[in-house]
């Protein structure tokens, strides 16, 4: 027992260090460090999300301070991405350990390309027009979407929102 807690730790700060030097969520790292344990899907994601939900919160807490956040975004996030969540909690009980690697597998590929392509990425200027219904239709659904991700494979879901 002890010795787990000491790979969990181990798993945990290296996994927050490069996490944050590569520009990701800790949860990219620590949900491969968890499957190799042996850990059933609901368990590898819900261990992941602890620590996911430890850095979440501290980050916010220093963004809010530097006044940096958008709450009514952020709350238009949260009304579809809860419940995308919950949804993400029940399917991580039901999927096999084998389609969680397969499926994780697809989602690692997908953000190493985000690290390899973000600066032309985030080089392109937001749009100052007024939004269209097929934005909002995919900001909603991409919200959704990040929850059910997030949720299911104990990553956080700024990945999937491509931050």
């Amino acid at each position: 027992m002890l010795d787990t807690a000491v790979i969990l730790v181990i798993i945990g700060l290296g996994a927050g260090t490069i996490g944050s030097m590569i520009g990701v969520g800790g949860g990219i790292l620590m949900t491969p460090a968890l499957t190799f344990m042996g850990l059933t899907p609901a368990n590898i994601a819900s261990t992941s999300l602890i620590a996911v939900a430890s850095t979440s919160a501290s980050s916010t807490v220093e963004y809010s301070k530097q006044k940096r956040i958008d709450y009514k975004l952020g709350l238009k996030m949260a009304t579809l991405s809860i419940p995308g969540a919950i949804i993400g909690a029940f399917l991580s009980s039901e999927i096999s350990l084998e389609y969680f690697k397969a499926y994780f597998a697809i989602i690692l590929i997908f953000t190493g390309l985000y690290i390899v392509y973000r600066n032309s990425v985030l080089k392109v200027k937001p749009d100052t027009k007024p939004k269209s219904t097929f934005f909002y239709l995919l900001f909603f659904v991409g919200s959704f979407t990040a929850g059910i991700i997030s949720s299911l494979f104990g990553i956080g879901g700024g990945i999937v929102l491509f931050q």
